[in-house]
């Protein structure tokens, strides 16, 4: 019954995968449309937070840092670059079609990603829940036919007893 379910899940999960990957080919195609690369120019230098002190793990190597970029319009924002990065230093980033900052475009591998986790993810779930669950059911089975076997012999053994 629990391989008949599982083989039955492997139809689903690939359907829930392909819905995904269209879901997710439509939002590249957005995105490819409304996000744009555009270079930002550092209005001050690039300092390590005095607040964050090197530890055991490696010290502060990047911050944020005032920049200005040009997409319709003049902008002004934050912007990350590595310590010590001279005012002027020209940085790319991605800002949407009013100019604001935004990520980068998800990409083809993005897709391909996120469709084998929903297809193998979901897969892997309900097989996980249905064959935990046919552990427990046979856990509490063979305790009920332990004790019933218990009870058994003793009843055998009361009733033959040589006393």
């Amino acid at each position: 019954m629990t391989f008949t379910l599982l083989a039955l899940m492997l139809p689903l999960s690939v359907w829930l995968a392909a819905s995904t990957m269209s879901a997710q080919q439509d939002r590249v195609a957005e995105q490819q449309l409304s996000r744009h690369s555009v270079t930002a120019v550092t209005t001050t230098e690039a300092r390590a937070d005095a607040a964050a002190a090197p530890t055991e793990f490696g010290a502060q190597t990047v911050a944020s840092v005032d920049a200005t970029w040009t997409f319709r319009g003049d902008h002004d924002g934050q912007v990350t670059a590595e310590v010590g990065t001279p005012a002027g230093t020209e940085i790319a980033i991605w800002v949407d079609d009013s100019g604001e900052r935004s990520l980068p475009p998800i990409t083809s591998t993005d897709v391909l990603v996120a469709t084998t986790f929903i297809g193998f993810g979901s897969f892997f779930a309900v097989g996980t829940l249905l064959m935990g669950t046919y552990a427990a059911v046979r856990f509490r089975l063979d305790a009920e036919r332990e004790a019933e076997w218990d009870r058994a012999i003793k009843n055998f053994l009361d009733e033959n007893s040589l006393s």
